[in-house]
C-alpha cells in the first residue's frame, strides 16, 4: 500500500513453527562418512614456514569443521549440511565479490524483485560479517551490532527456505549461530 507519505511495507517471514521435511538426498551415515575420510586427507604441508596447500580450500575447511564437530560429539546432520553449504559458499566469495555489503540491500531487492536467491545472498553475507568481522560490527557508532547480524542472517536463510522449501535455507536458519561459532574455532586452526 502506497500514498504520498507511506513507503512500502516488507514483510519478514516468521520463524517456521515444526520442522519440514527437508529434501536431502544424504542421510546420517553418508555425510559421517564423508567427514571421517576428508579428516585422514593430508590438505598440504608447511615448508620454511609456508603452507603449500594440495587440495581445495572449501576440502580443507570441510575438514577443519568436521573434525571440530565429530571431537565436541556434535552428531547433527544439520550442522553437517551446514558445514558442506558453508565451505562452498566462503570458497565462492573468496573468488570473487558481493554485489553488496549491505545485508539489508539483499534483503529489499529480495522483496522488490520476488527473487529469492537475493535472501540467501543475504543471508550469506550475514555469515561472513559474523565469521570474520566480529570486531567491526561492534563498533560503537555502528547502529547494527553483531547480535543484530546474527538474527537477520538467521531471518533471511528462513525467507529464502519459505520461498523456495529448500532445505539448505532451513539448516542455515535454524543454525546460524552455531555455525557462525563452529567455522569460526575451525577457521582459527587453519
Amino acid at each position: 500500500m502506497k500514498g504520498e507519505n507511506m513507503g512500502e511495507l516488507l514483510i519478514l517471514v516468521p520463524k517456521p513453527k515444526r520442522l519440514p521435511k527437508v529434501g536431502f538426498d544424504e542421510d546420517i551415515s553418508k555425510i559421517l562418512q564423508e567427514a571421517i575420510e576428508i579428516t585422514k586427507q593430508s590438505f598440504g604441508r608447511e615448508d620454511e614456514s609456508i603452507f603449500q596447500m594440495y587440495g581445495s580450500f572449501e576440502n580443507l575447511l570441510r575438514s577443519k569443521i568436521g573434525t571440530l564437530l565429530l571431537t565436541e560429539s556434535r552428531v547433527n546432520m544439520d550442522l553437517f549440511r551446514c558445514s558442506l553449504y558453508v565451505s562452498e559458499m566462503l570458497g565462492e566469495f573468496l573468488s570473487g565479490s558481493p554485489e553488496s555489503y549491505n545485508a539489508m540491500d539483499y534483503f529489499t531487492r529480495g522483496h522488490e524483485e520476488c527473487e529469492p536467491d537475493f535472501f540467501k545472498k543475504g543471508g550469506d553475507l550475514c555469515f561472513i560479517l559474523c565469521t570474520f568481522f566480529e570486531g567491526r560490527c561492534d563498533r560503537i557508532r555502528r547502529p547494527m551490532k553483531l547480535v543484530d547480524y546474527l538474527d537477520m542472517g538467521s531471518q533471511l536463510y528462513f525467507t529464502y527456505h519459505a520461498e523456495t522449501r529448500s532445505g539448505i535455507g532451513y539448516c542455515m536458519g535454524e543454525n546460524f549461530r552455531e555455525i557462525v561459532s563452529v567455522t569460526k574455532r575451525s577457521i582459527r586452526t587453519l
